[in-house]
């Protein structure tokens, strides 16, 4: 048995290609449009017409468009006089600004501009003659078409142990990086030969740049190590070269050597290694097995060589211990200062080599094992290719397509992560875009969600119910262009203009948020039930043009529902077959009721309600309401509630509310008022005898009269917020009034006045 080492070519056939080759001048875009640029205003400055228009009038930019896929974005164009720079300086000045950038040119990377690149078949083949040989249209590996998705990373390294590689050569020295030679046990990894300086053209030969050809990859970090005299080499220099690329973090190595001797080391050596090993076959068109390729280990992908007529060369080892073919025939890359023709499975190997570059270019945190069989299961199956285990011919496309599915998705809140793994059933692992494919609903309430990145990945949700949460921002959602369902009931959304894309959005629970506004749903028209509740929404005037609303509620809002108001009118708009849940409120005394100039008092006799300010104000309002505004503490029953509007300053105030007689007279009576996003317990006094309640406030905005089972205990207010003077006038009025009550024996109406 031959224990050499030998290279696997079987023509050596190589020239300098002529001067007329030279790379032609491809002229180039400019980097940006002139006089455009893309502006996008903070969230808070998104609707706001007005600051939109002054950033655009400091600049003298006019708008061309706003997108409604991206809030707050627009396309604007510059005046002659104003430089690209000189505007986002400006725009950047503004604090409504969230970026502004140039209107940048792009160009699909499909065809580099290498002057040879028409004769690297293997990339893309038109039928094209090469080298005297004519091809079959697409038989190749259609790399041209993975390069839509990725060309190249200078993250990758792969190492290439070989004859060295021309590491000047202008074609391949802005990919290479420092290497080894184990032949001379030195730093200088130089080509003594030519043969590892075309295996490495062929796998990342610098694209694009005008010279030229182009390597499957266009860019990466090749990591020439020396293993080979043109002699050949020996097990010995072999392992060392493992060990210098492992230890050097080469992920990929390229192997276009063998021999039919089998050897436990250099077994072990590449056991030992993570990198992927891609080994040439054998050029001696025999089912024999040679080494490395046939190790049948699991980091080993062993290469056939196929021709420009996507059938096996007729040189070609092959057998069931070779995994997939690649071009190797009439293969057109570098050699020692100049361009060369070669064939063998030594050609074919580095084609595999550069496809799985790509692969791990595109999708950086796959294993070995994974870009394997990525790489063997996205093969062009032939029958001309059965003499391998796969059957089938490389394919770039399909492998970087693939690859890309298995991007992990970014998922910054654990919460999420973990409600997506429970419902997807995978407890460890990435959540990659493939996963988020298969999810189609989500239940995640009560899950302490913040944010919803990663969920624009989950194209094929239908149904998302994200109740109990503190989400704030839709955006993630915008492009689920399948979801009908959405539950957000008690978070903190402000805004559903993201959702506006949504086609088929019919069931949206979004009560008990923080929305001030309901202009942003005029776009959601295919709505059918809209739960509206516990938001801080004064208007409705755009719902009654939703064409197929069935149901809606709007218990819980902000709305002036007393008789004659806009949203009353708005509310009676609605076609009959909607259902409308609503709280009404009515008016108490005349509009706006009296003030009496000398004592701030407004008195409601026939409604037991009393007011005494402490600063006059212009007017007062007084409405009851059927419903609060706000959810009121769950230990407590909300009996009664009433909105007081103020006009004019308004500081504090004594304010006497009547309660329902229904009310337990052994249960404990508060009196509420809404003040700094929260329900605020006043301290009180209870009048049974004519069923009111009185208490000090300082908000004048919503009002609740509030019970719970047990007996009233008596204790000094604290009324810290307030501030000490408050509190000792609280103690002297406290002691007046007892004395009024006792001594006067007031009428039933009670009045206060500050002292």
């Amino acid at each position: 048995m031959q224990r050499l080492l030998c290279f696997l070519i079987v023509l050596t056939f190589l020239f300098t290609l002529p001067a007329g080759t030279s790379a032609a001048s491809v002229p180039v875009g400019t980097e940006y449009a002139e006089g455009e640029l893309l502006v996008r205003f903070q969230p808070g400055a998104a609707h706001n017409a007005l600051e939109k228009a002054k950033a655009n009038f400091q600049t003298g930019a006019v708008v061309q468009k706003e997108f409604t896929i991206v809030q707050g974005l627009q396309y604007v164009k510059l005046p002659k006089d104003l430089s690209i720079p000189e505007a986002i300086q400006k725009y950047r000045q503004n604090p409504n600004i969230l970026y502004a950038e140039p209107n940048y040119f792009f160009n699909a990377l499909t065809t580099p501009d290498d002057p040879m690149f028409s004769n690297l078949w293997a990339l893309e083949n038109t039928g094209q003659t090469v080298n005297g040989t004519a091809g079959t249209a697409g038989a190749d590996m259609k790399v041209t078409e993975a390069w839509q998705q990725i060309t190249g990373s200078g993250d990758v390294i792969i190492a290439v142990l070989d004859t060295g590689v021309d590491y000047n050569h202008p074609d391949l020295k802005a990919n290479m990086m420092n290497g080894w030679n184990s032949v001379s046990d030195n730093s200088d990894p130089m080509d003594d030969h030519w043969h590892g300086t075309h295996v490495a053209g062929t796998i990342a030969a610098q694209g694009n740049n005008g010279i030229g050809l182009t390597g499957v990859m266009w860019n990466a970090k090749i990591m020439p190590v020396r293993v080979l005299s043109s002699s050949g080499g020996t097990t010995t220099d072999i392992v060392e070269g493992v060990e210098y690329a492992t230890a050097n973090g080469a992920q990929i190595m390229n192997h276009s050597y063998g021999g039919y001797g089998y050897s436990q080391a250099m077994y072990d050596a590449f056991a030992a290694s993570p990198a992927l090993m891609v080994c040439a076959a054998g050029n001696d068109n025999t089912v024999e097995k040679m080494y490395p390729a046939s190790f049948g280990l699991s980091n080993i992908i062993s290469v056939a060589a196929s021709d420009q007529l996507d059938k096996r060369a007729g040189f070609s080892n092959y057998g069931s211990h070779v995994h997939v073919f690649a071009p190797g025939t009439n293969i057109l890359s570098t050699v020692p200062g100049s361009y060369g023709y070669a064939n063998g499975t030594s050609m074919a190997a580095p084609n595999v080599s550069g496809v799985a570059g790509l692969v791990k270019a595109v999708n950086p945190v796959l294993t070995t094992a994974e870009i394997k069989d990525i790489l063997l299961s996205t093969v062009d199956a032939k029958g001309e290719f059965s003499g391998v285990s796969t059957g089938g011919r490389i394919n770039a496309k399909k492998a970087v397509d693939l690859a890309v599915t298995l991007i992990p998705v970014d998922i910054p809140d654990p919460a999420l992560l973990q409600a997506i793994r429970t419902t997807l059933n995978k407890p460890e692992g990435y959540i990659v875009a493939a996963d988020m494919e298969q999810l189609t609903s989500l239940d995640a309430q009560n899950a302490g969600i913040a944010d919803l990145t990663g969920l624009e990945s989950a194209g094929n949700l239908t149904s998302l119910t994200l109740s109990n949460n503190q989400i704030t921002s839709l955006e993630p959602l915008q492009n689920l262009v399948k979801l009908t369902t959405l539950i957000l009931g008690n978070n903190q959304v402000s805004s559903v203009l993201p959702l506006q894309n949504l086609p088929v959005l019919t069931t949206f629970d979004v009560s008990y948020n923080q929305l001030t506004s309901v202009i942003e749903f005029d776009k959601l028209e295919n709505l059918e039930q809209l739960d509206l509740r516990g938001n801080q929404l004064s208007a409705i005037t755009q719902l009654p043009g939703l064409p197929k609303l069935q149901a809606l509620d709007l218990r819980l809002n902000l709305l002036d529902l007393s008789p004659g108001s806009a949203a009353l009118q708005d509310i009676e708009g609605f076609d009959p077959g909607v259902a409308v849940v609503y709280e009404p409120q009515e008016t108490l005394g005349t509009e706006p009721v009296y003030i009496e100039p000398e004592t701030n008092e407004v008195s409601l006799p026939d409604e037991k309600i009393t007011l005494v300010f402490g600063k006059k104000p212009q007017s007062v309002t007084v409405k009851r309401r059927y419903s609060p505004a706000y959810v009121t503490p769950a230990e407590y029953t909300a009996e009664s509630y009433y909105s007081i509007a103020i006009d004019g300053e308004f500081n504090e105030a004594w304010i006497t509310l009547p309660y329902p007689s229904t009310i337990s007279s052994g249960n404990i009576i508060k009196l509420a008022h809404y003040k700094n996003g929260q329900w605020n317990l006043l301290e009180s006094e209870i009048d049974r005898e004519n069923l009111t309640i009185t208490g000090f406030t300082t908000s004048n905005q919503e009002f609740a009269i509030l019970t719970q089972e047990g007996e009233e205990s008596v204790s000094p207010p604290a009324y810290s917020g307030y501030g000490a003077n408050t509190y000792y006038l609280w103690l002297l009025t406290t002691v007046l009034l007892t004395a009024g009550l006792t001594l006067l024996k007031l009428p039933r109406h009670h009045r206060y006045r500050f002292l």
